[in-house]
Protein backbone atom coordinates (compact mmCIF):
# COMPACT_ATOMS: atom_id res chain seq x y z
CA UNK A 1 0.00 0.00 0.00
CA UNK A 2 2.64 2.37 1.21
CA UNK A 3 4.62 1.67 -2.09
CA UNK A 4 1.52 2.05 -4.23
CA UNK A 5 0.80 5.72 -2.72
CA UNK A 6 3.82 6.53 -3.49
CA UNK A 7 3.87 5.71 -6.90
CA UNK A 8 0.43 7.72 -6.96
CA UNK A 9 2.34 11.26 -5.21
CA UNK A 10 4.92 10.61 -7.78
CA UNK A 11 3.27 10.89 -10.50
CA UNK A 12 1.29 14.12 -8.78
CA UNK A 13 4.57 15.00 -8.18
CA UNK A 14 5.75 15.22 -11.92
CA UNK A 15 2.51 16.25 -13.58
CA UNK A 16 2.95 19.43 -11.11
CA UNK A 17 6.44 19.74 -11.93
CA UNK A 18 5.33 19.54 -16.14
CA UNK A 19 2.90 21.63 -15.35
CA UNK A 20 5.16 24.34 -13.70
CA UNK A 21 7.72 24.34 -15.96
CA UNK A 22 5.49 24.81 -19.01
CA UNK A 23 3.66 28.00 -17.44
CA UNK A 24 6.84 29.31 -16.73
CA UNK A 25 8.35 28.72 -20.31
CA UNK A 26 5.47 30.42 -21.44
CA UNK A 27 6.22 33.41 -18.99
CA UNK A 28 9.31 33.56 -20.59
CA UNK A 29 8.24 33.62 -23.79
CA UNK A 30 5.78 36.12 -23.94
CA UNK A 31 7.98 38.43 -21.65
CA UNK A 32 11.04 37.92 -23.98
CA UNK A 33 8.17 38.28 -27.13
CA UNK A 34 7.13 41.87 -25.10
CA UNK A 35 10.60 42.57 -24.66
CA UNK A 36 12.01 41.98 -28.37
CA UNK A 37 8.57 43.64 -29.76
CA UNK A 38 9.96 47.43 -30.08
CA UNK A 39 6.72 48.32 -31.54
CA UNK A 40 4.89 50.88 -29.67
CA UNK A 41 1.23 50.86 -28.15
CA UNK A 42 -0.04 52.95 -30.70
CA UNK A 43 1.55 50.78 -33.61
CA UNK A 44 0.19 47.50 -31.63
CA UNK A 45 -3.13 49.32 -31.24
CA UNK A 46 -3.39 49.91 -35.31
CA UNK A 47 -2.43 45.66 -35.29
CA UNK A 48 -5.58 44.99 -33.08
CA UNK A 49 -7.69 47.23 -35.13
CA UNK A 50 -6.47 45.20 -37.87
CA UNK A 51 -7.78 42.14 -36.80
CA UNK A 52 -11.69 42.28 -37.34
CA UNK A 53 -10.71 42.76 -41.40
CA UNK A 54 -8.05 40.41 -41.00
CA UNK A 55 -11.08 37.69 -39.43
CA UNK A 56 -13.52 39.25 -42.12
CA UNK A 57 -15.94 36.99 -43.69
CA UNK A 58 -15.14 35.89 -47.29
CA UNK A 59 -18.10 37.95 -48.76
CA UNK A 60 -17.32 41.09 -47.05
CA UNK A 61 -15.28 43.81 -48.08
CA UNK A 62 -11.64 45.14 -46.11
CA UNK A 63 -10.73 48.51 -46.10
CA UNK A 64 -7.92 49.79 -44.36
CA UNK A 65 -7.04 53.79 -44.26
CA UNK A 66 -3.82 55.46 -43.56
CA UNK A 67 -3.38 59.38 -43.03
CA UNK A 68 -3.11 62.01 -40.76
CA UNK A 69 -5.02 63.68 -38.07
CA UNK A 70 -7.50 65.24 -40.94
CA UNK A 71 -7.71 61.61 -42.22
CA UNK A 72 -8.43 60.61 -38.70
CA UNK A 73 -11.51 63.34 -38.15
CA UNK A 74 -12.51 63.16 -41.74
CA UNK A 75 -13.12 59.59 -41.71
CA UNK A 76 -14.09 58.69 -38.14
CA UNK A 77 -14.02 55.76 -35.91
CA UNK A 78 -13.41 52.10 -37.23
CA UNK A 79 -17.08 51.05 -36.64
CA UNK A 80 -18.22 54.74 -38.12
CA UNK A 81 -16.30 54.23 -41.00
CA UNK A 82 -17.46 50.40 -41.90
CA UNK A 83 -20.76 51.38 -41.36
CA UNK A 84 -20.71 54.81 -43.39
CA UNK A 85 -19.09 52.40 -46.71
CA UNK A 86 -21.38 49.37 -45.97
CA UNK A 87 -24.83 52.08 -46.20
CA UNK A 88 -22.94 54.01 -49.25
CA UNK A 89 -22.11 50.90 -51.52
CA UNK A 90 -24.30 48.25 -50.42
CA UNK A 91 -21.92 46.09 -49.30
CA UNK A 92 -20.77 44.47 -46.37
CA UNK A 93 -17.47 46.47 -45.50
CA UNK A 94 -15.25 46.23 -42.47
CA UNK A 95 -12.87 48.90 -42.14
CA UNK A 96 -9.99 50.34 -39.68
CA UNK A 97 -9.16 53.85 -39.97
CA UNK A 98 -5.07 53.99 -38.50
CA UNK A 99 -4.49 57.64 -39.18
CA UNK A 100 -2.61 59.25 -36.34
CA UNK A 101 -2.31 62.38 -35.30
CA UNK A 102 1.04 63.66 -36.41
CA UNK A 103 1.77 61.05 -38.69
CA UNK A 104 4.36 61.05 -41.49
CA UNK A 105 3.91 57.95 -43.87
CA UNK A 106 7.18 56.36 -41.38
CA UNK A 107 4.77 55.99 -39.21
CA UNK A 108 3.40 52.84 -40.59
CA UNK A 109 6.89 51.31 -41.44
CA UNK A 110 6.65 48.52 -38.22
CA UNK A 111 3.09 47.72 -39.33
CA UNK A 112 3.31 47.21 -43.16
CA UNK A 113 3.70 43.93 -43.05
CA UNK A 114 0.70 43.33 -40.72
CA UNK A 115 -1.91 45.49 -43.12
CA UNK A 116 -0.09 42.93 -46.31
CA UNK A 117 -0.67 40.15 -44.49
CA UNK A 118 -4.59 41.28 -43.52
CA UNK A 119 -4.53 42.06 -47.29
CA UNK A 120 -7.56 44.10 -47.63
CA UNK A 121 -9.60 44.83 -50.56
CA UNK A 122 -8.70 48.04 -50.78
CA UNK A 123 -6.03 50.72 -48.79
CA UNK A 124 -6.59 54.20 -48.84
CA UNK A 125 -3.70 56.80 -48.35
CA UNK A 126 -3.86 60.63 -47.65
CA UNK A 127 -2.16 62.27 -49.66
CA UNK A 128 -0.70 64.53 -47.02
CA UNK A 129 1.47 62.04 -45.52
CA UNK A 130 4.17 62.47 -48.30
CA UNK A 131 4.31 65.84 -47.73
CA UNK A 132 3.92 66.10 -43.48
CA UNK A 133 7.19 65.44 -41.76
CA UNK A 134 6.35 63.08 -38.74
CA UNK A 135 6.05 65.44 -35.90
CA UNK A 136 6.43 62.95 -32.70
CA UNK A 137 10.20 61.21 -31.86
CA UNK A 138 8.92 57.20 -31.56
CA UNK A 139 10.52 55.84 -28.24
CA UNK A 140 11.70 52.37 -28.71
CA UNK A 141 13.91 52.12 -26.26
CA UNK A 142 14.58 48.88 -23.92
CA UNK A 143 14.25 51.20 -21.16
CA UNK A 144 10.40 52.08 -22.38
CA UNK A 145 9.60 48.49 -23.21
CA UNK A 146 11.05 47.38 -20.03
CA UNK A 147 8.85 50.00 -18.00
CA UNK A 148 6.16 49.43 -20.72
CA UNK A 149 5.70 45.55 -19.91
CA UNK A 150 6.15 46.11 -16.24
CA UNK A 151 3.52 48.42 -16.06
CA UNK A 152 1.22 46.29 -18.50
CA UNK A 153 0.31 48.71 -20.82
CA UNK A 154 -2.15 48.23 -23.05
CA UNK A 155 -2.25 48.92 -27.03
CA UNK A 156 -3.46 52.61 -27.89
CA UNK A 157 -7.46 52.21 -29.92
CA UNK A 158 -8.94 54.34 -32.15
CA UNK A 159 -10.25 57.45 -29.84
CA UNK A 160 -12.16 60.51 -31.42
CA UNK A 161 -9.96 64.12 -31.19
CA UNK A 162 -12.88 65.74 -30.05
CA UNK A 163 -13.30 69.44 -31.04
CA UNK A 164 -11.31 72.17 -30.21
CA UNK A 165 -13.29 75.04 -31.76
CA UNK A 166 -10.40 77.17 -32.44
CA UNK A 167 -11.42 79.30 -35.44
CA UNK A 168 -9.80 82.42 -34.28
CA UNK A 169 -7.55 85.00 -36.71
CA UNK A 170 -4.53 83.65 -34.82
CA UNK A 171 -5.26 79.77 -35.80
CA UNK A 172 -5.97 80.97 -39.01
CA UNK A 173 -2.70 82.58 -39.54
CA UNK A 174 -0.72 79.76 -38.15
CA UNK A 175 -2.51 77.51 -40.74
CA UNK A 176 -2.16 79.19 -43.54
CA UNK A 177 2.43 80.26 -42.38
CA UNK A 178 2.60 76.42 -41.61
CA UNK A 179 1.10 75.44 -45.50
CA UNK A 180 3.33 78.20 -46.88
CA UNK A 181 6.60 76.55 -45.39
CA UNK A 182 5.50 73.09 -47.12
CA UNK A 183 7.53 71.90 -50.14
CA UNK A 184 7.47 69.11 -52.48
CA UNK A 185 11.21 68.20 -53.28
CA UNK A 186 12.96 65.12 -54.40
CA UNK A 187 12.72 63.49 -50.67
CA UNK A 188 8.89 64.12 -50.95
CA UNK A 189 8.18 62.39 -53.97
CA UNK A 190 10.91 59.63 -53.43
CA UNK A 191 9.34 58.32 -50.52
CA UNK A 192 5.75 59.10 -51.98
CA UNK A 193 6.92 56.42 -55.24
CA UNK A 194 8.79 53.86 -52.83
CA UNK A 195 5.63 53.52 -50.80
CA UNK A 196 3.42 53.36 -53.70
CA UNK A 197 5.34 50.87 -55.42
CA UNK A 198 5.45 48.61 -52.59
CA UNK A 199 1.71 49.28 -51.64
CA UNK A 200 0.29 48.39 -55.20
CA UNK A 201 1.93 45.79 -55.22
CA UNK A 202 0.32 44.38 -52.01
CA UNK A 203 -2.71 45.33 -52.56
CA UNK A 204 -5.26 45.26 -55.48
CA UNK A 205 -6.93 48.68 -55.14
CA UNK A 206 -5.21 51.76 -53.80
CA UNK A 207 -7.07 54.94 -53.23
CA UNK A 208 -5.17 58.33 -52.37
CA UNK A 209 -7.61 60.66 -50.24
CA UNK A 210 -7.39 64.66 -49.79
CA UNK A 211 -9.51 65.10 -46.52
CA UNK A 212 -10.83 68.83 -47.16
CA UNK A 213 -9.86 72.14 -45.75
CA UNK A 214 -12.48 75.00 -45.32
CA UNK A 215 -12.18 77.62 -48.37
CA UNK A 216 -11.15 80.67 -45.98
CA UNK A 217 -7.96 78.43 -45.55
CA UNK A 218 -7.32 78.26 -49.64
CA UNK A 219 -8.08 81.71 -50.20
CA UNK A 220 -6.16 83.04 -47.38
CA UNK A 221 -3.07 80.49 -48.55
CA UNK A 222 -3.67 81.68 -52.12
CA UNK A 223 -4.35 78.12 -52.77
CA UNK A 224 -1.17 76.74 -51.77
CA UNK A 225 -2.81 73.83 -50.22
CA UNK A 226 -4.19 72.98 -53.53
CA UNK A 227 -0.50 73.46 -55.23
CA UNK A 228 1.03 71.22 -52.88
CA UNK A 229 -1.92 68.61 -53.54
CA UNK A 230 -1.54 68.82 -57.74
CA UNK A 231 2.27 68.40 -57.21
CA UNK A 232 2.14 65.33 -55.42
CA UNK A 233 -0.95 64.17 -57.62
CA UNK A 234 1.77 64.53 -60.65
CA UNK A 235 4.51 62.23 -59.15
CA UNK A 236 1.70 59.18 -58.88
CA UNK A 237 -0.03 60.01 -62.16
CA UNK A 238 1.89 56.80 -63.31
CA UNK A 239 1.26 54.73 -60.66
CA UNK A 240 -1.22 52.23 -60.34
CA UNK A 241 -3.32 54.34 -57.87
CA UNK A 242 -6.82 56.05 -57.81
CA UNK A 243 -6.77 59.81 -57.37
CA UNK A 244 -8.40 61.34 -55.17
CA UNK A 245 -11.98 62.63 -55.69
CA UNK A 246 -12.33 66.39 -55.07
CA UNK A 247 -15.51 68.14 -53.98
CA UNK A 248 -16.59 71.68 -52.60
CA UNK A 249 -14.96 72.44 -49.50
CA UNK A 250 -17.52 72.04 -46.55
CA UNK A 251 -18.57 75.24 -44.78
CA UNK A 252 -16.86 76.47 -41.80
CA UNK A 253 -18.95 75.34 -38.81
CA UNK A 254 -18.30 70.90 -39.80
CA UNK A 255 -14.52 72.63 -38.89
CA UNK A 256 -13.29 72.27 -35.39
CA UNK A 257 -10.33 75.00 -36.35
CA UNK A 258 -9.43 75.77 -39.98
CA UNK A 259 -8.26 71.64 -40.54
CA UNK A 260 -10.18 69.22 -38.68
CA UNK A 261 -13.69 68.49 -39.24
CA UNK A 262 -15.89 67.69 -36.43
CA UNK A 263 -17.66 64.82 -35.49
CA UNK A 264 -20.54 66.24 -37.23
CA UNK A 265 -18.61 67.05 -40.52
CA UNK A 266 -16.71 64.04 -40.75
CA UNK A 267 -20.46 62.41 -40.86
CA UNK A 268 -21.04 64.79 -43.82
CA UNK A 269 -18.31 64.22 -45.51
CA UNK A 270 -18.61 60.30 -44.99
CA UNK A 271 -21.72 60.58 -47.34
CA UNK A 272 -20.06 62.30 -50.17
CA UNK A 273 -17.00 60.31 -50.11
CA UNK A 274 -18.36 56.88 -49.56
CA UNK A 275 -20.17 56.40 -52.55
CA UNK A 276 -17.57 57.28 -54.73
CA UNK A 277 -15.84 54.17 -53.73
CA UNK A 278 -19.20 52.10 -55.00
CA UNK A 279 -17.32 50.61 -58.17
CA UNK A 280 -13.89 49.96 -55.97
CA UNK A 281 -15.89 47.92 -53.51
CA UNK A 282 -16.36 44.87 -55.15
CA UNK A 283 -17.12 41.45 -53.81
CA UNK A 284 -14.43 39.22 -53.61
Amino acid sequence: MYRAGLGVSTAKLQVVTAALTVCIVACAYLAASSLLDDRTPRERGMIVALTPVAERPPDHIGVVALGTSLTHSALLSHEALSEALSEATDRSVVAANLSIPGAGIESYERVLDDIWQVNPNVLVVELDLFVFPQLFEIDRSLRTRVTRWLEGEAPRTYRALGCADDQTESRLTGTVSWLRRLNVGSDETRRMRTFLEVATSNIETVVLLTPPRPKEVTDAAMGRDLEIRAELLAVAADLDVVPPVEFEPPPLEDFCDFSHLSETGGERYLTQWGPSLRSLLVSP
